[in-house]
């Protein structure tokens, strides 16, 4: 483990290895469609439904290919149970939005966390997380992209973040790992293996907050792991960039 008060870590070599829990498998590209009817979310691939999630009033679903919500006047909570993967062809999979409140997307009870996955497209993120000014909490399993510039896991503006995520796997050209960032507040990442063609990991907490990053193996074209902020703490497997 790294740990360190200055505000900048940096890892592409071989780093402290750990075992790191790995969640389901790596989806398979389909085509997921969700709606929304009272509090109640349903998405599915042609007939079959691959997630169902229970939202706190005030959150609303787009209806269409992949998860999109929002909710700008309250906190938003989603509680689902994921029976298969969340995939999207050209678009990104799921975006959540959260301006009126903390934002939490997390499985129900001890199910496990729904897959996600993207083919192709440009700026075609797997989860896109906004934000700005409120917390989040955000559990997801494996992740996985194509697409040219198109993040695994892309995190805007949030205060204290907290983000689970299995396996992150990203092919298209200039597309990162993860990229979460809280301006003013603490920073929490645990991660499965990374591997992409672009920078794996990139995390930051406030000037004065804790960041604390653990993955597992980074393969990365770029940067491995960078990490900023106030106390800096940063364990990984092995890391190759």
């Amino acid at each position: 483990m790294i740990n360190s008060s200055a505000r900048l870590a940096l890892l592409s070599s071989v780093s402290t290895v750990m075992a790191v829990c790995l969640l389901p498998g790596t989806a398979q590209a389909q085509a997921t469609t969700c709606s929304q009817a009272g509090l109640t979310i349903n998405c599915i691939d042609g007939a079959t439904p691959v997630l169902t999630g229970t939202v706190s009033a005030g959150t609303t679903t787009v209806a269409g290919p992949g998860l999109v919500t929002t909710n700008t006047t309250t906190p938003a909570t989603i509680s689902y149970t994921a029976t298969g993967p969340i995939a999207t062809t050209g678009v990104g999979a799921v975006n959540l939005t959260s301006t009126g409140g903390a934002l939490n997307f997390t499985p129900s009870g001890t199910t496990a966390p729904v897959n996600v996955s993207t083919t192709g497209g440009a700026a075609a993120n797997d989860v896109t997380i906004n934000a700005t000014g409120q917390a989040a909490n955000v559990t997801v399993g494996n992740v996985s992209t194509s697409g040219t510039n198109s993040y695994g896991v892309l995190v805007n503006g949030a205060t204290d973040l907290t983000l689970r995520t299995g396996n992150v796997a990203t092919t298209g050209a200039t597309s990162r790992g993860i990229q979460a960032a809280s301006p003013t507040g603490n920073v929490s990442v645990t991660a499965g293996n990374i591997s992409t063609t672009d920078r794996g990991v990139t995390t930051a907490s406030g000037l004065t907050s804790n960041n604390t990053t653990v993955v597992g193996n980074v393969t990365a074209g770029a940067a491995g792991v960078l990490a900023s902020g106030g106390n800096v703490n940063v364990t990984t497997g092995n890391v190759i960039a």
